[in-house]
């Protein structure tokens, strides 16, 4: 009974602690029906979910979207071996189980994972090791 009510005593506290954390954002634990459209919106449709403009999904009501299509925008702000490596987690989660084994497409998101792990770790200087695989200096700048 006493970890029950520690539990409800961090739930009250929630929203008291999210608005020292984020002053700015609303108090959605209890102030959300009243609320306008527009903030309740923010909260439930935040902007940085929405990787298709709606101008683009235009041009595929009627012949539906491809991968490629949706990693043309998933994938524009990066570049190089992190764009390669994230489309490939994006990738095998799209079809998970749709062509391969379940088990094998997820074990191919978490070694791509972590192989994008190991690319930022590299890039921040965190790890001095190189991420897996073959180099040439001469060729290869290692910041892309």
């Amino acid at each position: 009974m006493e970890e029950l009510n520690k539990e409800k005593r961090f739930r009250d506290e929630t929203p008291e602690l999210m608005g020292k954390v984020f002053p700015a954002s609303p108090d959605f634990h209890g102030e959300f029906e009243s609320m306008d459209e527009e903030a309740q919106d923010q909260i439930i449709n935040p902007k940085h979910y929405q990787i298709i403009p709606v101008e683009a999904m235009v041009l595929f009501l009627n012949k539906g979207m491809q991968y490629m299509d949706i990693m043309r925008y998933a994938l524009k702000r990066h570049k190089g071996v992190f764009a390669h490596v994230l489309g490939q987690v994006f990738k095998y989660s799209f079809r998970i189980g749709g062509k391969d084994d379940v088990l094998q497409d997820a074990k191919k998101i978490a070694w791509y994972a972590n192989r994008l792990v190991e690319e930022i770790e590299f890039e921040r200087g965190l790890k001095t090791e190189k991420p897996r695989g073959e180099y040439c200096a001469d060729i290869l700048d290692t910041k892309d």
